[in-house]
């Protein structure tokens, strides 16, 4: 079993999913994502070149939770040019494994935003956590 099943918190499987973004483990990405919203397919090629992970914020997302929310800054280099994206993102824990949802709109008057440093959000690509995904379905949000 790949140790990565048995991450006990949301924060835990954030870190794991942006060192899979890192060193384009799409396999992990696809297998950490909750079924309702993960795509067909994940294309890593050309993306940016992530360099380091910040947690800024978690609600709930414990060893006993259900659910759990973690607010992040992730920094990288787009084109040789620094960039930063700061995602608020959902997990949901089933059968004993947290998995990623989707991003989360910020609330009124939060400073979080979700800021993609790769191409704008278009009808088949859709918020990855960090990234986007080919999908036939409507852009998230």
């Amino acid at each position: 079993m790949d140790p990565r099943e048995a991450i006990e918190t949301a924060e835990g499987l954030m870190r794991s999913r942006f060192a899979a973004f890192r060193d384009g483990d799409a396999d992990w990405l696809l297998r950490s994502w909750h079924p309702s919203t993960r795509p067909t397919r994940l294309d890593l090629a050309g993306g940016p070149t992530w360099r380091a992970l910040q947690v800024v914020d978690t609600v709930a997302g414990g060893p006993e939770d259900t659910h759990g929310i973690v607010e992040f800054r992730a920094s990288c280099l787009v084109d040789g040019e620094a960039g930063v994206m700061q995602e608020r993102s959902a997990f949901v824990r089933e059968g004993g494994r947290w998995l990623y949802v989707d991003a989360v709109r910020s609330a009124p008057g939060s400073t979080a935003t979700s800021t993609q440093p790769r191409a704008p959000l278009t009808a088949s690509r859709r918020s990855t956590g960090i990234g986007t995904a080919e999908s036939g379905e409507p852009a998230a949000g």
